[in-house]
């Protein structure tokens, strides 16, 4: 079963493909991918050093650019 909250984000994002135009003639299929963000992933880094480190990733890649 899935937890409320997420099972509210799941009916939002069908309720927003059903609101939309449909992009092609033919019959299509459109996925609904859930976005995670490092929080989720706090307690497989609980001191923070995952994080940490692709902090400094980005740092990296921004003044690469």
């Amino acid at each position: 079963m899935l937890d409320e909250s997420v099972q509210k984000l799941i009916n939002e994002a069908v309720r927003w493909v059903r609101r939309c135009p449909r992009p092609m003639a033919e019959d299509t299929h459109i996925e609904i991918r859930r976005l995670f963000k490092i929080e989720d992933f706090a307690d497989v880094d609980p001191d923070g050093g995952i994080a940490q480190k692709e902090c400094q990733l980005r740092e990296t890649l921004q003044k690469e650019d």
